[in-house]
C-alpha cells in the first residue's frame, strides 16, 4: 500500500479537533453499510419485476454492505482500515477473521447466511457482480449466492453492530458537547 492510500485510510478512520482524537472508522463504516443494504433491498424489489434469474446489482450492494460491516467489527477489535486492506474485498477471509475475533457473540448471523457470504466471496472479490462474465453466464452462474440470504446477512450485521459502532471511539468523551445528527450548531 502506498503512502497516499495509508493517509486516506487514516483520514477516514481518525478525527481530531482541538487536540482531542476519535477513532470514527467503525461508525462511518456501519453507516455506509446501512445505506448499501437499504439500496440492495430496493434494487432487489425492482429486479424481481424483471425477466431472468441473474440479478447481480442487489448482490453487489449486499456484498459491499457486508464488507463494510465486517471491517467495522474488526475496527471495534482494534484493526485499522489499513490492516483490513490486506484481505481487501475477500468476504470469506473477512468473515473468518471476524469470527476469530468474536463476531458470533455479537451477531445473529445464521449458518446459512455465513455460507452465502462465503459463497459470494469469489463473485464479489473478482467483480463478477460488477462486470459481465461470459463464462459464468454460459454456465448459468454456478457459484451464485442466494440473494435473499445475502441481503438478510447484510441486514443482520448492520442491526447487530450499529449500536456498538456508534458507541465506540478511542478518544475523550467531553460531556459538554452535544451532537445532533444532521443539524448545524446554529440550528440546535
Amino acid at each position: 500500500m502506498d503512502k497516499r492510500d495509508k493517509d486516506i485510510h487514516h483520514r477516514i478512520q481518525n478525527f481530531s479537533m482541538a487536540g482531542a482524537k476519535w477513532d470514527l472508522g467503525p461508525a462511518f463504516l456501519i453507516f455506509y453499510a446501512e445505506k448499501y443494504v437499504a439500496a440492495a433491498k430496493a434494487v432487489q424489489t425492482a429486479e424481481r419485476t424483471q425477466n431472468g434469474k441473474w440479478h447481480p446489482v442487489s448482490m453487489f450492494l449486499a456484498g459491499h454492505s457486508i464488507e463494510l460491516s465486517l471491517k467495522a467489527f474488526l475496527g471495534l477489535k482494534g484493526k485499522t482500515l489499513s490492516d483490513s486492506k490486506k484481505v481487501s474485498h475477500n468476504l470469506k477471509k473477512l468473515l473468518a477473521e471476524a469470527r476469530t475475533s468474536g463476531l458470533l457473540k455479537t451477531s445473529k448471523l445464521s449458518k446459512e447466511e455465513r455460507f452465502e457470504i462465503e459463497r459470494a466471496s469469489v463473485y464479489y472479490g473478482e467483480k463478477v457482480f460488477e462486470y459481465p462474465s461470459v463464462w459464468e453466464a454460459v454456465h448459468a452462474y454456478p457459484e451464485s449466492p442466494d440473494g435473499d440470504q445475502l441481503i438478510s446477512a447484510a441486514e443482520h450485521l448492520v442491526v447487530d453492530l450499529m449500536q456498538l459502532c456508534i458507541e465506540h471511539d478511542s478518544g475523550p468523551k467531553p460531556s459538554n458537547i452535544k451532537i445532533i445528527a444532521g443539524k448545524a450548531p446554529e440550528e440546535r
